[in-house]
């Protein structure tokens, strides 16, 4: 009796694993290096709501790419996987029973194609597996499938990344998270190739080919004589996107015209007045030059306002990407600065410490235009 009910029990577990999953697996043998649609109809006629692959990859470049794509019968499509050199540990890359978004399909999905997008790779997929479970999968469940895939490609990222002495790492974000029919519908098309971009954090980013070859023995490493890590030793602003070349669709046009002081023997006396005039035109992304009476006026330490006055300035125009002609008032914030820290008013400050300019603007000061109150040259 006690072996009938063995028996019994170990004959249900077994239906109910059956049940709970049933699934089909179709032998295609087909190695793709172009673009290729293969019709799936014909080889399974069936709905499923989990389909994978069985396939090997082989990279031919370090800008190599394979995309492959279920599309169903309401016309959507679902990632089954993507692959480039800068997620895989090498050239060739081996996927069994893989899925990233087609690890859960709506329920009774009709495969009707598989699309499959190469560049400079070679993709053999061997076998095709149509799975139904019958138990749906809910949000969470799908979404934490989807993050540990990005975070096995992160680590592999950020390990290449380092290896190749690149100078930027990337995490999961929320780019890398979106749906693929969301990113064909950002970059316009099916065979974007991001480089890993997608997955940026920080730093300088560059494309993963730039310091590496590919020869008949795979990846190897290039000496700094055949890719120099060229690092641009400077850069002004000022002059980003030709701001201060005529020609530029961002060159600066607005005259802007301040006086030009020095000193001048007056009486016998040296004297600190107007000795000019100068009109600038094409000051890039800067707004115009600041007088702040130093030498003439109450207010000879002010130079921590001014700073990153224009800095600011500036910054939101680069933010807006387009010349507006900012003139803040730096009376207001040397009032607001000195309101919040004694210690900083018209004989000096800093501009990076906590107590004075910067923690002044986190701290919710808002800023007026100069021709609400101009530069007074004292604390008012």
């Amino acid at each position: 009796m006690k072996k009938m009910k063995y028996y019994l029990l170990l004959f249900l577990l077994i239906v109910a694993f059956v049940s709970n999953s049933i699934a089909q697996s179709v032998s295609l043998d087909e190695i793709i290096t172009s673009d290729t649609v293969i019709n799936l109809e014909a080889k399974f006629g069936g709905t499923c709501n989990c389909f994978k692959l069985n396939s090997e990859i082989n990279f031919l470049s370090d800008s190599a790419l394979v995309r492959v794509v279920i599309r169903d019968d309401h016309g959507l499509r679902h990632l089954v996987f993507e692959s480039y050199p800068l997620i895989s540990t090498s050239e060739t890359v081996n996927f069994i029973d893989y899925a990233n978004e087609s690890m859960y399909l709506p329920e009774n999905t009709r495969a009707i194609d598989l699309e499959v997008y190469t560049i400079d790779a070679e993709c053999q997929i061997n076998d095709i597996v149509f799975e139904t479970r019958s138990e749906i999968a809910d949000s969470v469940t799908i979404y934490q499938h989807r993050i540990d895939i990005e975070r096995q490609k992160v680590a592999i990222m950020n390990q290449n990344l380092e290896e190749r002495g690149l100078l930027w790492r990337a995490r999961v974000t929320d780019l890398c998270l979106m749906k693929y029919e969301h990113k064909v519908t950002l970059w316009h098309n099916d065979m974007f190739n991001l480089q890993g971009y997608d997955y940026y954090a920080g730093g300088i980013f560059s494309d993963y080919s730039e310091f590496y070859n590919v020869g008949i023995n795979g990846f190897t490493k290039s000496t700094t004589d055949t890719f120099p890590l060229v690092q641009t030793k400077s850069f002004d602003w000022r002059k980003a996107h030709g701001a201060n070349n005529p020609a530029s669709y961002y060159w600066d046009d607005d005259p802007d015209s301040h006086d030009i002081y020095g000193h001048v023997e007056q009486d016998g006396n040296m004297i600190w007045t107007v000795v000019g005039n100068v009109t600038e035109q094409g000051n890039g992304w800067m707004t115009k030059v600041k007088d702040q009476d130093r030498y003439d006026g109450d207010c000879a330490g002010g130079c921590f306002i001014f700073a990153p006055i224009s800095a600011m300035e500036a910054a939101f125009k680069l933010y807006y990407n387009t010349q507006i002609d900012f003139d803040l008032s730096e009376q207001h914030l040397v009032e607001c600065v000195h309101a919040y820290d004694n210690d900083a008013d018209c004989y000096g400050g800093s501009c990076t410490n906590h107590n004075n300019v910067m923690e002044t603007v986190n701290n919710g000061y808002m800023f007026i235009d100069e021709e609400y109150l101009p530069w007074l040259d004292s604390m008012s």
